[in-house]
This record gives C-alpha cells, structure tokens and sequence, in this order.
C-alpha cells in the first residue's frame, strides 16, 4: 500500500489502480481452513482494504470482486482490459502460458 500512495501522490506516471477485493466471508473461510487465527486475518484484511478505498477516491481505478474472478474469469478480464483502454484477446485467459 506504501507503493500505491508514493505512486497516488507523486503524480510522475498516470496509474491505474486495480483494486481486488474480497467478500470478508470468503476471507474468515479461507483461514478458518487452514487453520489460522482467522479474526487477526480479518481484521488485518479489513482495514487494508477500507485503507485502500480512501486512497483511491478521486483516483483513477477499478474496484473488482475476487468472487467475480472466480464466477467468471472472461468477464472479469474483460472489464480489467477495457478499464485499461486495451483490448480483451481469449488467450489471457490461459494462464498458464
């Protein structure tokens, strides 16, 4: 986040800020499951992303759902790529190339 706010305020370069996001459901899951203190996670993941949101105002940027990634990849990157003036191309989404 430190990165982000230096890059925010310098102003040098245009950035255009993807901001993923996670439903705090899915987050209390995903450490419950692998056994970790899960309202230490939460909390931490919570304020990060609140913290995030007030740097963003006014910035350009696009706030994007985890869950829509994983519900559907090709519209996820498809609103990515138009957010950033570029072209969607259906090979992105083979990621392992």
């Amino acid at each position: 986040m430190d990165r982000l706010e230096a890059l925010l305020e310098a102003e040098i370069l245009p950035v255009h800020a993807i901001h993923l996001v996670r439903s705090p459901h899915g987050v209390v899951y995903s450490n419950a499951k692998r056994g970790r203190e899960w309202l230490y996670h939460t909390y931490n993941y919570t304020y990060a992303m609140m913290k995030t949101r007030r740097m963003l105002e006014g910035h350009d940027h696009l706030e994007i759902r985890y869950e829509e990634i994983v519900r559907d990849p090709r519209h996820a990157v498809e609103r990515i790529m138009n957010h950033l003036g570029l072209t969607f191309q259906p090979e992105q989404l083979d990621w392992a190339k």
